[in-house]
């Protein structure tokens, strides 16, 4: 029998191995190189051993082969799949199994994750709960990694990490086929290599502990947050999901705490992104340090300036888990008088939380979740900087709110939306304009007035279509009393716009054509905004106004007092008209300093060349009185209520 040093030195010119040192899929018996079956034997299991067998044996024990020969020839065989991938971000059918994308990538640790999405036929076909599809796709994406890393994996190198209900997760990393190149390099070696076990071995042990770092790399890359070193959505919920499950009223309370870091956007436009990534860093820091005293809670960030800490196992006693989570809620709040420095200036962060106690075993996770976002919500409004815990009239609020926006769907899909408009007087009792008012004619409550439905309809992000009805709805009012010549001494027609509205891209274009189409002037139309418009982005409702005001469009700041009350945007922009406050008008005859703000005011318009409108004037001795501080315009009850169309004619234009 030769010895291996004879077979190397006879062979070792004429074999090569091919790119990325593999070894040809065409070389599958090993036992052409004249090496004896016990000494391939020892060396193969020296290697497995090193591989802890369940890895390098996850094929070949699966395959039932009879053979040393047999050996080579599956895990060339694992070498050989075609490419499965044809870019990094593309998804990529193949076959019958369905299909993958990729997640992730990092090219410092040469390793992937991916996601395989099984087919129907494949999900019916499990070993070991993972779809037999996931098998086969893994293999074809080992061939696509080996290219993009130039490095040596074996498809039974994947580790499953997570699954859904059509797809498993999976990473792959480079260590395993280097363990064949290995051995076929060491087979082709002289005597003394081949005798000198330890050195492969030392090797071998380095290539095992770098797949460990690379793995504990992905893992990271998977489940945890690259900003804040905190757990990631990903990770959240695969918790929140076994905490769910495990959850029991009698045994395993658990708690949810959603945070919100308040006003983190003025943060971002203010200081820039790279401060307001400074701050979440810092809240990060002090959440976690919120925490540190029970070992088994779990911070995460999901999102944004989104925090979540789930409280696992609280005990059976509902009162003493509500207790608990009240603790950290307000450790939560504490942080706040711990200052940030951001931009070289000293910032105090505030929180708004909201908790969810984890009672119902028959919810699913996600649900809890909505509590505590629901929680979160009530805390926001009742001013932020405090906590809330979820309960079911919070509930009973949500899902009114929900029936609501259904409801406003339907609503706007019927048409069922019609104006109201209320008269608008000069000094002299003269009609000269109205404002026309959206009124919701439900099928089955009847005629709703708009603050019954416009904050929702706002929230559910319906306020543009709506918007855009009431739009078209007051120009084809307008133009058709123009054509009916009942317009005689009538200067405008007010109409409300929403905030969201306003703002959105495609506003002025929208008024644009809608002018065209109606054929109506835009010097006869005036728009209501309010002082948060201004406030919110200047620069923005600089820029829409400008471009509206070339169309003739005027504009009117409404309830003027209630807000910021900026003079700056008063002076800066082009309003034609200040509308005060009703709440300033209420009691304007009995309280000396409503007197002097609404006084104030009306000096204020005059002094920058703007009407003065008056809203709320409720009766005879009001409307005598704003008279005599010189206001311009008038609006109330006392002058007339809003009505349709059809009354509006009939009391104010066709006996005018």
């Amino acid at each position: 029998m030769k010895t291996i040093a004879h077979t190397t030195k006879n062979t070792a010119t004429n074999t090569k191995l091919n790119q990325n040192n593999k070894p040809s899929p065409t070389s599958n018996n090993i036992l052409d190189h004249s090496v004896s079956s016990s000494a391939y034997k020892s060396m193969l299991k020296a290697m497995r051993q090193m591989m802890s067998d369940d890895r390098i044996q996850l094929v070949l024990q699966k395959e039932g082969r009879n053979s040393i020969e047999e050996d080579w020839a599956i895990i060339s065989q694992y070498k050989s799949f075609e490419e499965g991938v044809l870019g990094h971000a593309k998804i990529t059918t193949l076959g019958e199994w369905g299909n993958s994308q990729l997640i992730n990538i990092d090219y410092e640790t040469k390793t992937a994750c991916f996601r395989v999405y099984n087919s129907t036929e494949a999900l019916n076909q499990k070993e070991d709960n993972v779809c037999i599809g996931s098998y086969f796709l893994a293999g074809k994406l080992t061939s696509w990694c080996e290219k993009v890393f130039n490095v040596n994996c074996w498809p039974e190198q994947t580790k499953f990490l997570a699954k859904g209900d059509d797809y498993d997760e999976f990473f792959i990393t480079p260590t395993a086929l280097s363990i064949a190149s290995e051995l076929e390099r060491l087979v082709k070696s002289d005597k003394e290599t081949c005798d000198n076990m330890a050195v492969v071995i030392k090797r071998l042990k380095n290539e095992i502990t770098s797949r460990e770092r690379a793995e504990l790399a992905v893992a990271k890359l998977v489940y945890y947050d690259a900003l804040t070193g905190v757990f990631n959505r990903r990770y959240f919920y695969e918790k929140l999901e076994k905490s769910s499950c495990g959850v029991n009223q009698n045994q395993n309370i658990c708690a949810l705490l959603l945070i919100d870091l308040d006003y983190f956007k003025a943060i971002n436009d203010s200081l820039g992104h790279n401060e307001g990534d400074k701050a979440l860093i810092f809240v990060a820091e002090k959440l976690q340090s919120t925490i540190a005293q029970k070992d088994d809670a779990i911070l995460a960030r999901l999102g944004g300036d989104e925090f979540v800490i789930l409280l696992p196992r609280l005990g059976s006693d509902e009162d003493e888990a509500r207790q608990y989570a009240t603790q950290i809620a307000e450790k939560i709040l504490e942080q706040s008088k711990q200052a940030c420095i951001l931009g070289g200036v000293e910032h105090f962060l505030t929180y708004s939380v909201g908790v969810c106690l984890m009672t119902d075993s028959g919810l699913q996770a996600e649900e809890h979740l909505k509590h505590a976002d629901n929680a979160l919500y009530q805390s926001k409004l009742e001013g932020r900087d405090q906590y809330s815990f979820f309960s079911k009239k919070m509930q009973q609020i949500v899902d009114q709110k929900h029936t609501l926006s259904s409801e406003l769907k339907v609503a706007i899909q019927k048409s069922q939306f019609i104006l109201h408009f209320q008269p608008i007087f000069n000094g002299e009792n003269k009609l000269v304009s109205c404002e026309s008012l959206v009124r919701w004619n439900h099928p089955e409550k009847g005629i709703l007035a708009a603050d019954t439905f416009i904050k929702q309809a706002e929230d559910s992000r319906l306020i543009i279509a709506l918007g855009e009805i009431v739009f078209k709805e007051a120009l084809k009012t307008l133009k058709e009393w123009e054509d009916r010549k009942l317009l005689d001494g009538f200067e405008r027609l007010s109409i409300n716009i929403s905030p969201l509205h306003f703002m959105h891209p495609t506003f002025v274009e929208f008024v644009r054509k809608t002018l065209m189409q109606e054929g109506v002037n835009g010097n006869m139309i005036m728009i209501e905004i309010t002082e948060h418009n201004m406030i919110s982005n200047f620069k923005l409702s600089s820029a829409i106004m400008d471009s509206l005001s070339k169309l003739g469009i005027r504009f009117s700041i409404d309830d003027y007092g209630s807000g910021y009350s900026s003079l700056s945007y008063l002076h800066r922009l082009p309003f034609s008209e200040l509308k005060i406050d009703r709440t300033f008008i209420t009691h304007v005859m009995d309280n000396e300093k409503d007197q002097k703000i609404v006084g104030s005011i009306i000096s204020l318009a005059h002094s920058l060349d703007i009407d003065a409108l008056v809203e709320g004037v409720e009766n005879n001795q009001q409307l005598e009185y704003l008279k005599e501080q010189k206001c311009n315009l008038f609006q109330g009850f006392h002058l007339g209520k809003p009505v349709s169309k059809d009354d509006f004619e009939e009391k104010y234009l066709l006996n005018s």
